[in-house]
């Protein structure tokens, strides 16, 4: 072939393509994907042959690591707890875990290297035979931290660099049997990939190629611009037009929903991975005099790989949605949850705050004082849709994806309470699930804010509408009676709110999380009745519910139980988070996913994200009889910047580790039901499935972030920052304890680097050596 001047960084990139491409052909490795080693065609831009030769031999195919980042206990003073790239203290209290991917690995079939750090996931069954299991990227592109590789889509016309999400295929049998042996991962891998190929905005057209930033345009990620098309995010200086990258800013989590997961036509009509964008930082200026789309969810087609830009619940950026069941074959149910306006700098929201008082109409609140910024003014949502209806409420659509799915036409609804309750926040403050007072009475009440189908910018949004008070039942005026319960009233920020998970059983309601540390149960359990009262596609006027506290913002620490583990590096134990000083109540709950066992008993996965400076906590609890108080059972901890593995470099992938960093546990699946031999395809088999399989018997996978590495591969190879997924299998979960013998703070230990494994280059570190030699 004929190869043009190498000389010229361009063409890089260029010269590693037609590598791959050759030798990958020779391998049988599927080379047309356009995300075939794109870690390493990157990589290759910037690294000399002989470098590039060097870090190629420190790859390890998918599962091939299995040191875990996790620990049971800070590894102290024990040296041999303190090697680069294995384990620390893996004598867990409640349970084993195992590595199942880590960040810096590659697919041997293909040479797909995922991108860090994990968060939202899901899993289904691909066939009889394999287990699709599903994770995205929380990256932020040039916003912050180490940006990804970017991600070709729409047949190569542009890419996107921020979050990806990939899928990892897994042999059923031997996943099932994977926590009954001493086997690494790496053998039951059939394969891997990027699950985004095909990108459509909010007007419903392919994203295109970028133009210059005052470039008007209709074929553009809104996430990035107005709704003229005009660039607005702040990377202008570090992501040029010529790089034709566009950003998805944040993945946070994400569930993955099967179709009819709730019954025969109940739920969605296919398979989607709904996952969100949740924050990102906009240039001031521009916002001012242009204004800005916001963030919204993305809904990726499971069979397609095409990612479809969802508007009917608004552009506020999101931290997760769920499905809920309705009960109702022609609607479908999403909980809502997030930060509704996280978009950078004070100055840029101030710009957005500015723009709103310019309008000319619903420029003022209800009350006639001004808007403020809405970040964290806002309640627990649902969002109800009709199937087979487009934008418009009117148009019989039963063919777009969207549409026959729900997510066109329908209306976000906010919990709204009697006007004299007590705020979210304060209402939580020192408040205890005894019996007394447990339960607030409510509505889900619907707002004047309702998705078109219109494009428009952020000063319009649905995020504004909970300053003013939810509307009567015909929407003719404000309520006098109801106010929505935001966490800290109309007029200030307050607690985000952070993960929901719905009932796996199928009922109306979901448990909703707060970085405040509080939690509970939304109930709407009325929902299929409205619904059946109705002739679509109406939609309802509004929704009784109720909200029942689980934890409050209350000392917890005589109920975590840790069984003589929990060890932190000052001496202290896990019963308490510190970020700087002990606290007693959780702080920032973060991940929070609600698991159904045998017998009826039911359970949420814990996962903290409050900057604890000795390692951020994972508890299982089942949820308890009501009056009752929670019992949480310590899994493990992770990270910290006073962490003694931390703090002596050791990192998994080794070499990888870049500054002491927190870690953050988030992302939880349940692979119990998939794993059963008798189980069949689809959603509601794989429901019913995960309630029959008691809890000790259960696997369920975990992902853990790690903000402290981003060197070696990790950095090498653009994945961004590192992290792991592990599949855990609960254990004494019985409620009682051993508390751990308090020990002097240690001196933290020096790094023992890990001896050189040898293991098989496989695809990746052959194509890689074969660019170098080009290059050579």
């Amino acid at each position: 072939m004929n190869i043009p001047d190498v000389t010229h960084p361009p063409f890089l990139p260029f010269l590693a393509a037609q590598v791959v491409l050759t030798l990958l052909a020779a391998h049988a490795v599927h080379a047309a994907d356009p995300h075939t080693l794109a870690g390493v065609i990157t990589a290759a831009d910037g690294m000399s042959s002989a470098d590039l030769t060097t870090k190629a031999a420190t790859l390890k195919p998918l599962g091939g690591n299995t040191g875990l980042l996790a620990e049971a206990s800070d590894a102290g003073t024990d040296a041999s707890l303190i090697v680069d790239g294995a384990s620390g203290d893996t004598a867990f209290p409640h349970g084993a875990l195992k590595t199942l991917m880590t960040v810096g690995e590659y697919d041997k079939t293909s040479g797909y290297m995922p991108v860090g750090v994990p968060d939202g996931m899901g899993a289904m069954l691909k066939d009889a035979d394999t287990v699709r299991f599903v994770w995205q990227a929380e990256s932020y592109g040039h916003i912050s931290g180490g940006k990804s590789y970017p991600m070709k889509v729409n047949g190569d016309i542009t890419s996107f660099t921020g979050s990806h999400i990939a899928y990892v295929d897994y042999d059923r049998t031997k996943l099932g049997s994977f926590m009954e042996n001493t086997d690494s991962a790496e053998g039951m891998v059939k394969g891997a990939g990027e699950l985004i190929e095909h990108a459509y905005n909010l007007k419903g057209l392919k994203v295109g190629a970028r133009g210059g930033v005052d470039t008007t345009a209709t074929n553009v990620h809104f996430g990035d611009t107005n709704a003229d098309g005009h660039y607005v995010s702040s990377d202008t200086a570090n992501n040029a037009v010529a790089d034709n990258t566009w950003t998805y800013h944040s993945f946070c989590s994400a569930h993955l929903e099967e179709k009819e997961q709730w019954g025969t036509g109940i739920g969605l009509a296919d398979d989607i991975f709904l996952t969100v964008e949740e924050w990102s930082d906009y240039d001031a200026a521009r916002v001012e005099a242009k204004g800005v789309v916001g963030l919204t969810a993305h809904a990726v087609d499971m069979a397609t790989k095409t990612a479809y830009a969802v508007g009917a619940m608004g552009a506020g950026g999101y931290e997760k949605i769920v499905e809920v069941n309705c009960g109702h074959a022609d609607y479908v149910c999403f909980a809502i949850s997030g930060y509704n306006g996280n978009f950078g700098s004070a100055a840029a929201t101030a710009a957005m705050v500015v723009r709103k008082k310019a309008q000319t109409s619903g420029n003022k609140r209800a009350d006639g004082t001004d808007f403020v910024w809405p970040q964290n003014i806002v309640p627990a949502r649902v969002y109800v849709g009709v199937k087979g209806y487009a934008a418009d409420c009117t148009t019989v659509d039963t063919t777009t994806f969207l549409a026959k799915n729900g997510l066109a036409c329908g209306e976000v609804y906010g919990f709204a309470v009697p006007s004299g309750t007590t705020d979210r926040d304060a209402w939580h403050k020192g408040n205890v699930r005894d019996g007394v007072g447990d339960t607030v009475a409510g509505i889900f009440s619907r707002t004047s804010w309702k998705w078109n189908g219109v494009v428009t910018n952020f000063d319009e949004d649905e995020s504004w509408q909970y300053q003013n008070p939810p509307l009567k039942v015909d929407k003719s005026a404000a309520s006098t009676t109801h106010k929505f319960w935001t966490a800290a009233g109309y007029n200030k920020t307050g607690s985000k709110t952070e993960h929901c998970s719905p009932d796996p059983r199928g009922g109306a309601r979901f448990v909703q999380g707060s970085t405040a540390g509080y939690m509970g149960i939304y109930d709407f359990a009325g929902i299929e009745n409205t619904l059946s009262l109705l002739t679509k596609p109406a939609l309802p006027t509004s929704i009784g519910a109720s909200y029942t506290i689980i934890e409050g913002e209350s000392d917890i620490t005589a109920r975590v139980m840790l069984k003589g583990k929990g060890k932190r590096a000052d001496g202290g134990v896990q019963t308490k988070m510190n970020d700087g000083t002990d606290k007693v109540t959780f702080e920032d709950i973060d991940g929070l996913e609600w698991i159904a066992a045998a017998d009826g008993e039911d359970y949420l996965v814990i996962q903290e994200d409050g900057g604890n400076k000795f390692g951020e906590r994972m508890f299982i609890a089942k949820i308890p009889a009501p009056g009752k108080k929670p019992i949480y059972h310590f899994i493990a901890q992770a990270g910290g910047t006073l962490n003694t593995r931390n703090l002596a470099k050791v990192s998994v992938p080794a070499g990888t580790w870049t500054s002491a960093k927190a870690s953050e546990f988030s992302g939880v699946v349940d692979l119990s039901g998939i794993l059963k031999s008798t189980t069949a395809l689809g959603g509601a088999a794989r429901r019913a499935a995960d309630a029959t399989v008691a809890l000790e018997d259960k696997y369920i996978a975990v992902g853990l972030q790690a903000h402290s590495q981003l060197s070696g591969v990790i950095g090498e190879f653009n994945v961004d920052r590192g992290g792991q997924i592990y599949v855990y299998k609960p254990a004494n979960i019985d409620g009682t304890d051993v508390a751990p013998t308090p020990v002097a703070a240690p001196t933290p230990v020096a790094v023992v680097a890990s001896p050189a494994a040898k293991h098989e280059l496989g695809a990746v570190a052959l194509v890689v050596a074969a660019v170098a030699a080009v290059f050579a």
